[in-house]
């Protein structure tokens, strides 16, 4: 929430160290329930879909954070006094307000795929 290269550092060392083993599951899933011998195809389309949607993402944050969330934080701008008390305003607090929106979703992804009985238990 502040620009702290050590903050940034842990986070996003947290971040990626969780990803391994989300991803890690999430293949050992998908390879247990699809067959052998559809396993090329169907891993091909699944990588086609997430690496389009990371693409998109990519291509939609640097607008969204340059073009939206950076001038409403800017000082004396909309959200200076409510979001800016809390990431700060100027240059590069609109950025820091989409990090930290894209870990809030995480997180609530998170927790509600936790509390549903049904993925708890997906084998």
């Amino acid at each position: 929430m502040r620009p702290n290269l050590l903050l940034v550092a842990g986070a996003a060392f947290l971040a990626h160290w969780t990803l391994a083993f989300v991803s890690s599951l999430a293949e050992a899933i998908w390879q247990i329930q699809t067959p052998a011998h559809v396993q090329g195809r169907v891993f091909a389309i699944k990588q086609a879909a997430t690496q389009s949607g990371t693409l998109c993402a990519y291509l939609l944050a640097g607008l969204l954070a340059d073009r939206f969330l950076e001038p409403l934080l800017l000082p004396g701008s909309a959200l200076s006094s409510s979001l800016g008390a809390w990431f700060g305003v100027g240059p590069g607090r609109g950025i820091a307000v989409l990090f930290f929106g894209i870990g809030m979703v995480k997180a609530a992804a998170v927790l509600g795929i936790y509390s549903s009985a049904g993925a708890r238990q997906l084998d």
